[in-house]
């Protein structure tokens, strides 16, 4: 029996289905995978880097600062991540939505430590902006 190179597995997922729907390409019909790959790839990156060097910080966070850096650099195009970026973006109040009700579980909690609670964020949102105007000044000073 002889096969034929062009089968119905390559026509139909080779070059129809799969393509368009699990590789994407640049087009309307990009899917998910590239962004989510990109997205936990460099998750498993800074969590690598936090397993063989012992720093003490989330893998996540260094998985964002190396994500950022390939964005800055250019390895990584932003029109790939898009897709992912407008879905979690419409989405964004179902991320806000469970410690919104969390709050609300604990409101006693919340009143009774409030004094404290804005305290603590209004002192540390001037103390974050006073310490990025320094920090620039001397970035500035420097260049």
């Amino acid at each position: 029996m002889v096969w034929k190179t062009e089968g119905w597995f390559q026509t139909a997922f080779c070059k129809g289905f799969f393509r368009r729907h699990v590789i994407g390409g640049e087009g309307e019909n990009t899917h998910m995978i590239r962004p989510l790959s990109i997205i936990f790839g460099f998750l498993a990156l800074g969590e690598g880097v936090v397993y063989f060097t012992g720093i003490k910080l989330p893998g996540s966070i260094i998985g964002m600062g190396l994500l950022f850096a390939a964005l800055h650099a250019g390895w990584v195009k932003t029109s790939w991540l898009q897709q992912l970026v407008d879905v979690l973006m419409g989405n964004l109040s179902l991320f806000l939505v469970p410690p919104c009700v969390a709050v609300m579980s604990y409101l006693d909690l919340v009143g009774r430590d409030l004094l404290s609670i804005v305290t603590a964020t209004v002192v540390s949102t001037f103390l974050v902006m006073f310490v990025t105007g320094k920090v620039h000044e001397w970035m500035r000073r420097l260049w």
